[in-house]
């Protein structure tokens, strides 16, 4: 079947980059002036980098746990991030999910690298090591807006989005709104807007998102498993953004409510792999079948789901050798994915 795909090529650059950053700072600067009665800078709660060097969440996460790390002080405050790999590699862009900040990649990362992928990994806004600022909404904007300045900075004219949980509601809406700097394949890891329909109803109600949240407060209580559990909590004991982050995200129905960004005119002609574990009790394969099931004429050319078997939706860090294979099989490397099923949609 014959899709036109839009090309950056097809576009100067200097304009698109002018229209690019014309959409962002046009948002950024409504949120700034409507919060701060025209008041420059904006307001924010620092990262984990306010902490001492000492404390225990830079120990089990150091600013530079892989090389390549900078700042940069985008409108809506201050972002850490990390570009690693070969510059000549194919350009991926790692969105993390809800709670968790960039170390939640941690072991997918050399896999991709030594695969010869350049990767682009950060924190959200309010998680880790970026600001959290204060008087906006934690929604799609917010978090779409992010990525396309930060991609601006590094130079990047197009990549490839790779999303897990929250952050392929992310990728979804990044997509939908700047098609542009998106390649062609999508890679859509355990994804929100693929979970259960029925508790996403429920979630849609603001009394059943106060209860998510008192549930999510009362785990970040508990003993951790794993040190990844552990940064969770600590973001949560020492740093004021991240609750406020967390409750906005879920007010906005990010979560819940993606039907915008997967019914868009945007996915047309791409290739996406949804991949998910077998055991995840979130993101269904009924779910995922239905993401792009909305409008025909949307929907891309190609959609493929990958089961890793006995993998649950931690699957990004519980099973990166499952994960990286499957990417880099979905690009024509002869890789074996470890116990996985494909399947056509």
């Amino acid at each position: 079947m014959a899709v036109m795909i839009i090309q950056t090529a097809s576009y100067p650059w200097l304009l698109l980059l002018a229209v690019v950053l014309g959409v962002c700072c046009t948002y950024a600067l409504s949120l700034i002036t409507h919060s701060t009665g025209n008041h420059l800078p904006h307001a924010v709660n620092p990262g984990l980098a306010s902490l001492p060097v000492e404390s225990r969440a830079r120990q089990i996460y150091p600013e530079d746990w892989v090389e390549g790390g900078a700042y940069v002080s985008l409108p809506m405050g201050r972002v850490r991030y990390w570009l690693v790999g070969p510059a000549s590699g194919r350009r991926l862009t790692l969105i993390p999910g809800l709670t968790y900040p960039a170390l939640v990649f941690a072991g997918l990362l050399p896999i991709l690298i030594a695969a010869n992928y350049q990767v682009l990994v950060f924190d959200l806004y309010g998680r880790g090591y970026s600001d959290a600022p204060h008087g906006v909404p934690y929604d799609a904007q917010l978090y779409v807006t992010q990525i396309a300045l930060l991609l601006q900075h590094i130079g990047w004219e197009k990549t490839h989005v790779v999303g897990w949980s929250f952050g392929g509601a992310i990728g979804a809406a990044f997509i939908s709104r700047f098609p542009e700097l998106v390649e062609r394949d999508v890679i859509l890891i355990a994804s929100a807007g693929a979970i259960d329909s029925v508790y996403l109803a429920r979630l849609r109600s603001l009394p059943f998102v106060e209860s998510i949240f008192l549930l999510m407060l009362k785990m970040l209580r508990s003993k951790p498993k794993s040190d990844l559990e552990e940064i969770v909590q600590l973001q949560h004991q020492h740093l004021p953004g991240f609750r406020r982050a967390l409750h906005s995200t879920l007010r906005s129905r990010l979560v819940s409510d993606t039907k915008s960004s997967f019914d868009s005119a945007s996915w047309k002609g791409r290739r996406v792999v949804l991949l998910r574990g077998s055991a995840d009790d979130l993101a269904r394969p009924d779910e995922m079948k239905a993401l792009f099931s909305m409008n025909p004429a949307h929907k891309p050319a190609h959609v493929t789901i990958v089961n890793i078997y006995g993998a649950a939706h931690d699957i990004v860090h519980a099973h990166p050798e499952a994960v990286g294979a499957a990417i880099r099989t979905f690009w024509g490397d002869q890789v074996w994915v470890w116990r996985s099923k494909y399947e056509k949609i």
